[in-house]
Order: structure tokens, then sequence, then C-alpha cells
């Protein structure tokens, strides 16, 4: 059971390394980004679904390959400017 949260744990944070790459490629192509700013209870509930999702095994896969693998960047992008006040 160890082994199999290691492994979740790994994929959760190659995920966010994923996303924050993409963050700061976009922070790059637009230096001006201003974001809007979540409460510290949004964040807590992000990270509390992101821990769940990872813990259950086919949610895990199906996520951890669909960001990784399936997303495209122009879509992530999009995403990206969503959370923006101004790009």
């Amino acid at each position: 059971m160890a082994i199999y949260f290691g492994v979740c744990f790994l994929m959760l944070v190659l995920v966010y390394i994923k996303g924050y790459g993409e963050v700061v490629a976009f922070k790059k192509k637009y230096p001006n980004a201003v974001f809007r700013k979540n409460n510290a209870a949004q964040n807590f509930i992000n990270i509390v679904k992101l821990l769940i999702y990872f813990s259950i095994p086919l949610v895990n896969v199906i996520v951890f390959l669909g960001v990784l693998f399936v997303i495209s960047d122009a879509e992530i992008e999009r995403v990206i400017k969503e959370k923006c006040e101004v790009y």
C-alpha cells in the first residue's frame, strides 16, 4: 500500500511541476499578467480535491495521462488566461 501511495504522490508532483512550468512559460510570454488571488479556504479545497483525485486508482491514471499527454498547450494557455485579470 505504501508503494501505491508513493506512486500516486509522484504522479501528483509531476502534474504540479507541469502546471508550474506552464504558468512560468505564460508569465514569460505575457510579463504583465496579473492572476486573480484565491482565498486560503479555496486553495485548501483545491488541494484536497487533487489529493482525492490522485488517491483513486482509475481517476489518478486518467488525470495524470490527461494533463501530461492529452491536453494541448493551447488549451492549457486558454485556461491560464481565464484565471488572469489582465494579460
